[in-house]
């Protein structure tokens, strides 16, 4: 194939698409390809984006697991992994009262997503990304203290 286009897809399984701050992530990646093919390595990473301006962007929370390393990978080869999201993820407010309602209106909010890719020598990377809803821990209040 040229460049990697047409070489195959990555299907991201996961139970839930919703998931707590300190929780963790867990599923699988399954690999469909039209030939064996050879990779310098496969991962799956989780991380928040949040939309600082028209043109910038923030990436946070990142957290990575290398599911395989340089090999001839094969189609229908299935992958478990289980991520940690840091308990801190999602971005508090600093504010209280009606300052911090106000700031939590208008502040950006992240995007969270789950991330796979077939990192391939030479061409264009195998990659499948999902937009998962990340939640507060339930075990802390609105002023982020332990119940």
């Amino acid at each position: 194939m040229v460049l990697g286009i047409g070489e195959g897809s990555i299907e991201i399984l996961i139970g839930s698409n919703t998931f707590h701050e300190g929780g963790e992530i867990k599923g699988s990646v399954r690999l469909t390809l039209s030939q064996p093919t050879p990779a310098n390595a496969l991962g799956v990473r989780f991380y928040g984006i949040i939309k600082r301006s028209k043109n910038r962007t923030e990436t946070i929370s990142l957290v990575t697991q290398y599911l395989g390393q340089k090999r001839t990978y094969n189609t229908g080869e299935q992958f478990e992994f289980s991520l940690q999201i840091p308990p801190n993820a999602i971005p508090k407010n600093p504010f209280t009262g009606i300052v911090g309602t106000l700031y939590g209106a208008f502040s950006p909010h992240p995007k969270w997503y789950l991330d796979a890719g077939l990192d391939m020598p030479m061409k264009f990377d195998i990659r499948r990304k999902i937009s998962i809803n990340l939640l507060p821990n339930p075990a802390q209040n609105a002023n982020n203290k332990p119940v």
